[in-house]
């Protein structure tokens, strides 16, 4: 998926955590490559990091992927999606097209977290069509592509 999105130069919304977690390259890439890695524990610092994200997606013409469900749903069953990263992202560029990616089969590769992984579980991931922000709410928004992600994900 990295690869495909690519072109987009594509910066993650992630939890601290994975940028120190010696995973290779993933957690190199987080620490390095302009991601925003936050402190889900401080919303003072997570607020910052995001920002810091925003601006450079305005001035180096990146894209941000975010995952607004938050932690993984270990059942297959959506949980309700952030709005927090979203609003922030578009505050700062109201303009930027949110595209929702339906990846299907994730949680069963880590029900049981990371040990036992089940490293080769089927997965399936799907771009949709994107969602132009302009004369809607951050809310609307999210909702948009919280319900079109769920369709594809739960059917």
């Amino acid at each position: 998926m990295i690869y495909y999105l690519s072109r987009f130069h594509g910066k993650f919304i992630s939890k601290i955590e994975l940028a120190t977690a010696g995973i290779p390259s993933i957690s190199f890439n987080l620490k390095h490559g302009g991601a925003a890695n936050i402190d889900r524990k401080d919303p003072k610092q997570s607020i910052a990091e995001i920002l810091k994200l925003a601006n450079n997606m305005k001035q180096k013409n990146w894209s941000a992927f975010i995952f607004p469900e938050g932690t993984r749903t270990k059942t297959g069953k959506m949980k309700k999606f952030n709005v927090g990263g979203i609003a922030t992202l578009l505050k700062k560029n109201p303009k930027a097209l949110v595209v929702p990616v339906a990846i299907t089969g994730s949680y069963e590769m880590v029900q049981y977290g990371m040990f036992p992984l089940r490293p080769f579980t089927p997965l399936r991931w799907e771009v949709l069509a994107p969602i132009d922000p302009e004369g809607k709410t951050v809310e609307e928004v999210v909702q948009q592509a919280e319900d079109a992600i769920r369709e594809k994900v739960e059917g």
